[in-house]
Parts: C-alpha cells; structure tokens; sequence
C-alpha cells in the first residue's frame, strides 16, 4: 500500500514512517508534503496514494485549501493537535480524526478501517442495492430455522437487526430468527 503523509513537522513524520513500518514494512511510504503548494504539485502530477496521513495546519494554511484545489479521491487520515477542526474533516474523504500524539494502536485501527472502506468494494455494495431497489418490492422473507426454512410475511416483520455479522428478523409477535 501506497501512504502519503502530509506533515510540516519533520519529527512527526519521522515517527509517522517509524510507526508504518513497525505496523508493516511493505508499506511505501511517500512525503513529507509539508504545504499546500507541494499538495498540489503532487496530485497535478498524476500521482494517487492509496491512503493519506494528513496534518491539518500546514507552513503555508490549512491542508483543506489544497484538497480543494485538486481533484483527490483517497481516502485520508488526518492527524492533528487540535479537535476544532474534526466536522470539517469529514468532508474530504477522512475516514478517521487522530490527535497527536500518534499512538500506534489507534493508527492501526485507522489503517484497518481504511481498508475495510475500500472505494473498490462500492461496486459490490451497488449491485446489493439495484436488486433491492429494482423490480417488485419484497412480499416475504425465507428465514433458516430449526431443521428446514420458514416463511415470513413482511407484514408480519417488524424489524431487521444486524448484531456481531447476525441478521435477526423480529416478528410483530415477539418471535426472532
């Protein structure tokens, strides 16, 4: 996997690199971008990481400024000494907030979440959702139970929960399956 860290504090990204390669040493990893200008200079020359570890206040402004200008789809971490700036994060892509200092287990999380949300994997998600979304709207459920299936009006439902990788079906009785 690709990382880019974008980071204006050069000890931090020396510990950021050290904290990679701790976690794995396949990791490639690119930066430090320590501004805006050097932010958009990498994304105008074609190059796409596969994850962004991202400071937020960067020598020349906020990094925001930058992804504004370039059109960058990566998923990103972003890591700072300040919570003020978490909401608006969330709007390029961020799919975790760290506050420094980076500690490596919660860099790990971000990492595995950062995989888990792989853009890729959307094409999947979409075929579940046309079929859900096309044709006649579902009448019942076919639900395994004890030896063989059962089959369960939609009426009769009266919700679905997802628990530990189990979807339940709760009837409007109080019978669950």
């Amino acid at each position: 996997m690709k990382i880019l860290i974008i980071e204006d504090e050069h000890t931090n990204f020396l510990r950021l690199k050290k904290l990679l390669k701790e976690l794995d040493s396949s990791y490639t990893v690119e930066g430090p971008l320590i501004s805006q200008s050097a932010v958009k200079d990498y994304f105008e020359n074609g190059n796409r990481p596969d994850l962004i570890i991202s400071d937020i206040r960067l020598s020349d402004g906020l990094v925001f400024d930058a992804f504004d200008d370039v059109n960058c789809d990566t998923r990103i971490i972003f890591t700072t000494a300040y919570s003020e700036y978490a909401v608006k994060a969330f709007q390029y892509n961020s799919i975790h907030y760290l506050l420094k200092p980076i500690v490596k287990e919660e860099l790990a999380n971000a990492i595995s979440k950062a995989v888990d949300h792989n853009p890729e994997r959307l094409s999947e998600i979409k075929g579940l959702t046309d079929g859900i979304t096309s044709g006649s709207p579902r009448k019942r459920f076919l639900v395994p139970w004890r030896d063989g299936y059962e089959i369960i009006k939609v009426e009769d439902v009266a919700f679905l929960k997802h628990d530990c990788g189990v979807l339940r079906l709760y009837r409007l009785n109080g019978e669950k399956y």
